[in-house]
């Protein structure tokens, strides 16, 4: 378990250099921005998805678990829909994005080329 070491009660823990480098989301956050759906393409390839279950009073997210599925792809519209979410998101964070891999210490052979 890279990053992670072992204390007293034998449950992983992350290091805290691990720990510096994540930022937990919401589920909400991940659907929001297009990433569901360019997963989840990915994932119909082998026949998988990952399934949210929402509350249709609120919209809240009340379960997510990964699920086999016979189908592949998306129909046009969300196709579209989801291209334009995830373009959205790299133009907003492109130069974050950037930062956090140039400044990666795992990723230390980038700053070479």
């Amino acid at each position: 378990e890279k990053g992670c070491r072992r204390i007293g009660d034998r449950k992983p823990r992350l290091d805290q250099r691990v720990t510096d480098m994540i930022k937990k989301r919401t589920w909400n956050e991940f659907r929001e921005t297009g990433l569901l759906w360019w997963i989840n393409r990915l994932l119909h390839t082998f026949g998988w998805a990952i399934v949210f279950e929402v509350e249709p009073d609120d919209g809240s997210v009340s379960n997510v678990y990964p699920a086999r599925c016979r189908f592949r792809g998306f129909d046009e519209k969300t196709e579209s829909e989801g291209f334009a979410k995830v373009t959205a998101y790299m133009k907003e964070n492109a130069a974050i994005l950037l930062t956090e891999a140039e400044d990666c210490p795992e990723q230390e052979h980038v700053k070479e080329k």
